[in-house]
């Protein structure tokens, strides 16, 4: 699919793809700027240390919303100096929607708990507590108690940096069990439900931000 109108905005968190001979890294980044035949983009971090990737390299760029990644291809045009480094990049021809399957994942224990929305297991209250084993913008893997069935639909509340983030999503698969503090723990996968903007967006940036931290800490 070709969205020449579909660009990140500012703020928005971006993956920076750059291809050195048989060798391809990948750098987080964000959008600064958007101009009439450029994007700016914070210049990449690893290790703590700025990655001034050089003027004229080809870059493939990722970026996410409620529904899916987009990638585009792009080329550094120059690099802006200042408080805040800068890749001005030129802008591209074309953007090409990615699979649902490429979210970012992180690995994370978030608390959270859940309820059946429908069926003979539904509730009008969270009578599921359950913990993340990961997360991403299309949806998460968690461990709770109970017998959950694929399709079940659920409405999850999640604990985000002490916020409470609620979303919808359907279980996916069972993926078998694990055994913490000597109970036996079922562990499933769940895809949220599309068009939620604001969860999905919210999870993004967590994601974004926890990746940049783990860097500057030289972890990832």
């Amino acid at each position: 699919m070709t969205m020449v109108e579909k660009l990140p905005g500012p703020m928005q968190p971006i993956t920076i793809r750059v291809k050195n001979g048989d060798q391809t890294t990948d750098y987080s980044s964000y959008v600064v700027t958007v101009g009439r035949d450029h994007l700016e983009v914070a210049m990449p971090i690893r290790h703590r240390a700025s990655v001034p990737v050089p003027a004229g390299t080809p870059v493939k760029v990722f970026f996410q919303d409620a529904d899916a990644m987009f990638s585009f291809r792009s080329r550094v045009r120059e690099l802006v100096a200042g408080d805040l480094p800068l890749l001005r990049l030129e802008l591209p021809q074309s953007v090409r929607t990615e699979q649902r399957r490429h979210f970012v994942r992180h690995r994370v224990n978030l608390p959270m708990r859940f309820r059946v929305l429908d069926g003979p297991r539904r509730s009008d209250i969270y009578n599921y507590q359950a913990k993340t084993r990961d997360i991403s913008g299309g949806g998460l893997r968690m461990i709770t108690f109970g017998t959950l069935e694929i399709d079940d639909r659920l409405e999850m509340e999640i604990m985000l940096e002490g916020e409470r983030l609620v979303a919808t999503g359907r279980v996916v698969r069972p993926i078998g069990h694990e055994r913490i503090g000597g109970r036996e723990w079922d562990l499933y996968g769940v895809e949220f439900s599309a068009g939620q903007h604001r969860v999905t967006d919210a999870i993004i940036h967590y994601i974004f931000r926890e990746q940049r931290r783990l860097r500057r800490k030289g972890l990832l």
